[in-house]
This record gives C-alpha cells, sequence and structure tokens, in this order.
C-alpha cells in the first residue's frame, strides 16, 4: 500500500467526520499515518486532533510527541500538539507549540488561529484579534478560522470588520448556518435587500434552516407561487420535520392570517423542543389572546425592522446586541411613552425587564426580585418572555459581568414557572453546574404522593434523565457500570438514548454509555413504548406536511401519511378517524382516511396537488 491508498483513506475519513461518523474516521485516519512516511505527519496530526476534540487528550498527545521524536520540526504536528495540550488546560505549553509551529511555518492558518487564543485568554483582545484576521485572509474559506475571526474583530469593537469577514465567509461557506443567518439579517437590518437574496440564493433548499429562510424572504417579496411550491417540496422531505424550517413557515402562516395552521406547527415544534424561544414566544402571543402576526418573532422580519427608526423591539435589540446601550435606552424609552406597549400584558412585561436591565446596566444596582408584570401573565406566556431575554443575555452579552446576577434572577423565575424547562436548557446549553443546581431544587411528589405508574412527563422522571445525563456530561464511569436496562425507566432509557445519539461530539463516558445500549441491539427494541390510549375526547396528533390551507373546504380528506385527497370518493376508501368540527368554524372538518387498492388499480395513485398551499 502506498500514497495512493493513504490518500483515499484520508478522504473517507474527512466524510465520515462531515457526515458525524467519528469512530470510522479515527480508524481510516490511523490507517493513513501509519502507510507511507511521506505524508504521515499530515494525517498523523489529524488522527491525533480527533482524539482531542472527542476528549481523549492524553492518547493524542502520545501519538503526537512518538511522531515528534523524527519531525521535531513538522508544523502540522506542532499545531496539533498545541491542540491537545489547549483541551488539557495547559496554556501555556500550547502557546510554546503553536510559537513552534509558527518558527517552522509563519503562515501557518492553523498556528495563527492557536497563539490568537492564548493572546486573547492573557487580556491582548487586539493582538489575538491580528492574528485571528491574517489567519482568515490565509484562508477565507475555513469556517472555524472565519468564525474565530469574527469572534474576536467583535471583542475589539471592530463590527464594520466584523460583519464584511462574516459575509465573506458565509459566502465561502453557505451551508454553515450560523453565519448565513446572521450575514443575512445584518444585510437586512442596513435594507440591502438584494445582497440578503444573493447569500440565500448559494444556499442549498435541501438545508432546512436555508429552506425556511428562503420560503420566508419569498413571501415577503410577494413571491407567493415559488414560496409555496418551496414549502410543498420541502414538506415532502425529511427537512420539512425540522424545527428549524416549521418555525419560519409558522411565522409565513401568522403572516397570512392561517393561525389555526400556524398553532398546529408551533405545538409540533414544542412537543420535540420545548424550549424553542420562537415557538414558545408564538405561544405567549396565543395565551394572552393575541392570534395576530407579531413581526418581532419572525426572524426576517425583526431584521428588516431593526433598520427601521421607527422604536420597536427589533431595533430595540438589534441596539442591545450591538451593544449601543446609549441608543437602545433611548428607544426603550419611546416605547415606554407608547400606550400600545404599555396596554398589552405581554409588552409590559418585556418593558418591566428591559427597564430591570437599564437600571443593571446602567447603575450597578440589583435588579428587583420580583417582577410584577410577569405575574399577570400566563406561564407560557411569562416563559416565552423570560426566554427572549436570556437568549440575548446569556449569548451576545454573555461576556457582560454587570448582568450576570440579572440572569441569574431571569433563570430563577423561569424555573419558578416551568422547572422542566429549565432543565433542558442548562443542558442544552452545557451548563452542568447549573443543571445540578437546579435538579437540587427540582419540586418532586413525596412518596406517599407518588402515582404507582409515573408519567412519562412526570418531574420525577425528568430528574431521573438529567441526573444521568449530567452524570455522564461531567465524565462519572460509575454512571455507566451502574445502569442496566432492565432496572431502568423504560422512559428515561429512551430519551437518554434519544438525546445521546442526536448529540454532536460526545465525551469519552457519553461515548461508552451510547455504546453499551448500542451494543445490546437485541434490546434497544424495548426503549420504544407503546403509544398511549387513544380516548373519544382525545386531540388528534397533528400530521406534518398535511393540510396547510383548506379555509373554503366544507370537508377535508386527507391521508394518515398527510396527503391530501381532492376528489374522494368512499369507495375507494376507508375512514379511520373523524375529527370533530372546529367550533368556531363548523364547516371545517379533517377527515382521515386509508386508501384501499384493488391489484389491477395498484398504479393510480391520488397525486398531492401543487397549486394549493
Amino acid at each position: 500500500m502506498g500514497t495512493d491508498t493513504s490518500k483515499s483513506l484520508f478522504d473517507q475519513a474527512m466524510n465520515d467526520i462531515m457526515a458525524g461518523n467519528y469512530v470510522a474516521a479515527e480508524i481510516a485516519l490511523q490507517q493513513a499515518s501509519e502507510i507511507n512516511e511521506e505524508s504521515t505527519t499530515l494525517y498523523a496530526a489529524c488522527w491525533a486532533t480527533l482524539l482531542a476534540l472527542r476528549g481523549r487528550e492524553q492518547e493524542a498527545i502520545e501519538v503526537l510527541e512518538e511522531r515528534l521524536e523524527t519531525f521535531s520540526t513538522d508544523s502540522n504536528l506542532l499545531l496539533a500538539y498545541g491542540l491537545a495540550l489547549e483541551k488539557l488546560e495547559k496554556f501555556e505549553d500550547a502557546e510554546d507549540a503553536f510559537r513552534e509551529s509558527l518558527a517552522a511555518d509563519s503562515e501557518h492558518p492553523g498556528a495563527l488561529r492557536g497563539l490568537s487564543a492564548c493572546l486573547t485568554r492573557k487580556g491582548d483582545i487586539i493582538g489575538g484579534c491580528r492574528l485571528a484576521a491574517k489567519a482568515f485572509t490565509l484562508a477565507p474559506d475555513n469556517l472555524v478560522l472565519a468564525k474565530n475571526a469574527v469572534e474576536l474583530l467583535e471583542k475589539a469593537g471592530q463590527t464594520s470588520t466584523a460583519y464584511d469577514v462574516m459575509e465573506l465567509g458565509a459566502h465561502y461557506n453557505p451551508e454553515d448556518e450560523e453565519l448565513v443567518t446572521r450575514s443575512v439579517e445584518h444585510c437586512l437590518t442596513c435594507g440591502e435587500m438584494e445582497r440578503a437574496w444573493d447569500l440565500l440564493s448559494q444556499t442549498d433548499s435541501a438545508r432546512p434552516w436555508a429552506a425556511g429562510w428562503k420560503a420566508s424572504f419569498l413571501d415577503w417579496q410577494g413571491e407567493t407561487e415559488k414560496a409555496n411550491q418551496l414549502i410543498q417540496d420541502t414538506l415532502r422531505r425529511p427537512a420539512g420535520q425540522d424545527n428549524t424550517f416549521l418555525f419560519h413557515l409558522s411565522n409565513i402562516l401568522m403572516r397570512r392570517g392561517e393561525v389555526g395552521a400556524a398553532e398546529a406547527y408551533v405545538e409540533h415544534i414544542l412537543a420535540s423542543d420545548p424550549q424553542h424561544s420562537g415557538a414558545l414566544r408564538i405561544r405567549a402571543d396565543f395565551a394572552v389572546g393575541r392570534l395576530e402576526y407579531n413581526p418581532s418573532v419572525d426572524p426576517l422580519a425583526s431584521a428588516v425592522a431593526a433598520h427601521d427608526e421607527t422604536p420597536g423591539w427589533p431595533r430595540f435589540w438589534s441596539l442591545v446586541t450591538a451593544q449601543e446601550f446609549e441608543l437602545a435606552e433611548e428607544t426603550l424609552g419611546a416605547l415606554a411613552e407608547d400606550e400600545r406597549f404599555t396596554s398589552d400584558p405581554v409588552e409590559a412585561a418585556r418593558l418591566e425587564l428591559a427597564e430591570q436591565l437599564f437600571l443593571v446596566l446602567t447603575t450597578g444596582e440589583e435588579s428587583e426580585s420580583e417582577l410584577h408584570s410577569l405575574d399577570e401573565l400566563p406561564v407560557e406566556a411569562s416563559c416565552g418572555v423570560l426566554l427572549e431575554f436570556l437568549d440575548i443575555l446569556d449569548g451576545q452579552l454573555s461576556k457582560v459581568e454587570e448582568i450576570a446576577d440579572f440572569r441569574d434572577v431571569l433563570n430563577e423565575e423561569l424555573g419558578n414557572r416551568d422547572p422542566i424547562l429549565r432543565l433542558t436548557r442548562y443542558y442544552a446549553m452545557g451548563r452542568w453546574d447549573d443543571l445540578k443546581a437546579a435538579l437540587d431544587i427540582l419540586p418532586l411528589d413525596s412518596p406517599e404522593e407518588e402515582p404507582e405508574v409515573i408519567d412519562p412527563a412526570h418531574p420525577r422522571m425528568f430528574h431521573e434523565l438529567y441526573t444521568l445525563l449530567h452524570a455522564l456530561a461531567v465524565g462519572e464511569s460509575s454512571a455507566v457500570e451502574s445502569f442496566t436496562l432492565e432496572n431502568a425507566d423504560p422512559n428515561v432509557a429512551r430519551n437518554a438514548f434519544d438525546v445521546l445519539f442526536q448529540k454532536g461530539i460526545l465525551n469519552p463516558t457519553e461515548q461508552k454509555f451510547l455504546d453499551k445500549l448500542q451494543g445490546e441491539a437485541n434490546r434497544v427494541a424495548e426503549l420504544e413504548l407503546p403509544d398511549p390510549d387513544i380516548t373519544d375526547d382525545s386531540a388528534p396528533a397533528y400530521q406534518v406536511g398535511g393540510l396547510i390551507n383548506a379555509r373554503d373546504a366544507d370537508v377535508v380528506y386527507e391521508t394518515e401519511d398527510g396527503e391530501l385527497i381532492e376528489d374522494f370518493n368512499e369507495e375507494d376508501y376507508e375512514i379511520i378517524e373523524e375529527v370533530e368540527p372546529d367550533p368556531d368554524d363548523p364547516d371545517y372538518e379533517y377527515v382521515w382516511v386509508e386508501e384501499e387498492f384493488v391489484e389491477e388499480e395498484e398504479d393510480e395513485f391520488v397525486e398531492e396537488p401543487q397549486d394549493k398551499l
């Protein structure tokens, strides 16, 4: 075996990494690094980097030190060595390795990025920013370098340059959701609609987020037929069940006044992602009886509105995230004088939180522990408002030290209203100490009050689930050894399996736990729970991909798979469920049917209409 074989293994490994098959990639890189001497340093460096990223830093160090004995000045090996040391938090040794790599190759983009991180940790933001920008200019198509440069430019206050880098990085990496969406939002904020569409047109509509943004943009521009076609095409693919796409679709439907369909999609989103802040904000509107379109919830409309000088929440948040606090406070003052905001319960709650935020920012005083406006709202509405603020405070403003206590107050308020939502949020953010503290105060029934059969949504199940996930996340191997399918709550086992299977890079303990479950393939089926008994009073499940707009239909016929039947013939179908008409619209009714094909007619399929949404 020679160079061709090792190159083939390397290419295979890169494809496996893109697909998330890290175990296969590791094996291929190890084989590639051991085949020939000519390229062994590059392949060994990639292998070691993958080991370090998967939490096996010590193994990576051993591989690299062995190769560095022979290739002591190889820039790729030294870079990988620095990355592994960085993961072990041996920052001084990592800095030495990055400097040695640059001594061997002064324009090595990866080493420049590594050294920029070292300088930033030591407080030299300008020096780190300069090296990060240089690394990006040397490799503008590198996604990691683009994001690193944007982050450090923003920290250094060079926001204009940061947006230029972000947009160029998005052009080179149209598959990256973060770079593209932030660039699109910035273009819309600046009123550059054509530039925004140019960025979106480079994206692949097979990606759910890209399809959602494109459909929303087309609908906004009045290209209804094109938007409808894209929506229908996406709903027929797996991408049509993705929450990012469905959230954009919900906002499109709200714009069109199709509130019932939008609500159904919102509930579908929250069923799989209870902490989806956008869906919770729409539900918050519903909870207080506000059923009209809210542009501040819609990502596209919010970005467009932020360009308008008329005071509103989109402009306020745009200024806050840019840390232009003086202008943001002026906007807040205008909102507080507008009766449309002060008379609406949700808007009044937003105003109260925003005023508390600026009290903390401008005076350094602690925020009030009692937030009276939130207490006037239903749980869904109050949680939606809290998450709206926490997304910003834990995101773009996470480094602003003055608001740390205010964040704690809002997190406590969120937990008081929905303790499970707080658990899922902490886990999603990887805040393990906060997750443990929230678990310790999670309200549970006393033993005598606990029911014999635990409901899948019971707090005790969530306590067991997140206790297990927390133990795995912090590397407690005893959690793996003590866990058995025979003794586990099937809800806990199934949910833990689902969470870890869908997670990105796992630490060694999480991987060991997942391997243990996957290794018992004959028992994994036990994790599938039977559907709950359906009673006459049960609400029917909403079929994603089904009818979106049928206002003019008296009775709507639809298959279980969500296929609309225009010309219904009762001789060809069997009615399997009739849904009670909407009490507000007695002429509107769904009927789910199952088609019965006879042998000679099996090629005759009912075609879903293309001209209707």
